[in-house]
């Protein structure tokens, strides 16, 4: 698959998107960027749009009138990601990728990651009121020891560099993008947001199937006592 390369305008505003938490608006790149460059709001409209049909970003109607666009990958991109690292025998970045999107956490929670954390089998995500404890899959967790273990690491944080301290976001995104090149996909889809998106919108999805079997469940029973006993016989269900 020959990966697409954005023009750098495009380019400019995925970057702009990058280094935010999404949802990321119109009138948002407008004011930090647009202004700055001369754009007219309705350039910053049509770039938009050109990057939601391209695949790089999703649309979602926000509050008021104006739209919310957060950047994804598919699954299908991801599982491209996961098997070229495993080709590559690129085990870090493998765990790594699968870490993002399978628990959904953040890049600074990556100093969470340790040893003794991944042995609980749970790590911490966040700070403060929103701060979560999040439990790693059965098999992410073997993986994350058995890296550990190839490499050498017995305690304290699973990725760090030579030094001992812990990996720094470039040095995570850049291996990223290293292995999203090897797997012909563009760079855009290396963002470590980008993975964490996939895990929530995997999530929503999953609550809403979950809603829909408890409804249905629900209008079942509430079938078969209208059919023990309804107002009139002439409403009992037959």
């Amino acid at each position: 698959m020959k990966s697409q390369r954005l023009p750098d305008t495009e380019f400019e505003i995925m970057t702009y998107i990058w280094d935010r938490e999404p949802p990321v608006t119109t009138t948002m790149v407008m004011e930090a960027l647009g202004r700055a460059r001369g754009w007219k709001i309705q350039t910053v409209v049509t770039l938009f749009a050109r990057l939601t049909e391209r695949g790089f970003l999703r649309v979602e109607r926000g509050s008021g009138r104006e739209r919310a666009f957060y950047p994804i990958i598919t699954r299908e991109e991801y599982l491209q990601m996961l098997r070229a690292a495993r080709a590559a025998g690129k085990l870090r970045v493998y765990v790594l990728i699968k870490l993002f999107a399978q628990t959904g956490i953040n890049v600074h929670d990556l100093t969470n990651v340790t040893v003794e954390a991944v042995t609980a089998g749970a790590v911490s995500s966040g700070s403060g009121p929103g701060a979560r404890t999040v439990r790693l899959p059965d098999k992410l967790r073997q993986e994350l020891l058995e890296y550990c273990r190839e490499s050498g690491i017995q305690t304290g944080y699973v990725f760090q560099t030579q030094a001992g301290g812990a990996l720094s976001r470039t040095a995570v995104s850049d291996s990223i993008r290293v292995l999203c090149r090897q797997a012909g996909l563009d760079d855009t889809k290396s963002n470590p947001r980008c993975l964490r998106r996939l895990y929530l919108a995997t999530q929503a999805e999953i609550r809403r199937n979950m809603e829909e079997l408890v409804w249905q469940e629900y209008a079942a029973l509430i079938e078969e006592e209208d059919r023990a006993a309804a107002w009139t016989d002439e409403m009992a269900l037959t």
